[in-house]
C-alpha cells in the first residue's frame, strides 16, 4: 500500500467478473438521510451520496482490472479520515470480495485507488 495521506492504492487478485458485478451494485437509503453504495467497503464503510456531519470528505474509488484495463468508478462521501482507516484495518471489499495478495489460479490482477477529491 502506498502511503500517502489523500490516496491510497490496494494491489491485489479477484475474481475476473469483478467489474461487471460491482456495476450492478446498488445505492441504498441509509440513516439519517441519502444512500450508501454497498459495491465498495472501505474499512467497513460504505461510501454515501450526500455530504453530511458524519461523511464530509469526498472519496473517488476506482477499481481497476489490470489484466483487461476495464475500470470502475464511483464518487462519494465519507468519514475525514477514511483513508487512514483503510490504511490501518487493510480492509477494501469489492461486491464482498477481498482481493487476495498472492496469485490465485484464474484471478485476475487489480488495483483498488480510493482518493480524497475534497
Amino acid at each position: 500500500m502506498a502511503n500517502n495521506p489523500k490516496k491510497i492504492s490496494i494491489p491485489g487478485f479477484g475474481p475476473a467478473d469483478l467489474i461487471t458485478r460491482i456495476k450492478k451494485a446498488k445505492w441504498v437509503p441509509c440513516i439519517p438521510s441519502g444512500t450508501n453504495f454497498r459495491g465498495v467497503s472501505l474499512g467497513g464503510y460504505q461510501l454515501t451520496n450526500s455530504k453530511d456531519f458524519l461523511c464530509s470528505a469526498q472519496y473517488k474509488v476506482i477499481v481497476e482490472n489490470l489484466s483487461t484495463g476495464r475500470k470502475f468508478q464511483v464518487i462519494g462521501f465519507g468519514y475525514d479520515d477514511l483513508i487512514n482507516i483503510v490504511q490501518r484495518t487493510g480492509s477494501v471489499a469489492v461486491d464482498g470480495e477481498i482481493l487476495h495478495k498472492n496469485y490465485v489460479k484464474h484471478y485476475c490482477r487489480y488495483c483498488i485507488t480510493v482518493e480524497r477529491i475534497k
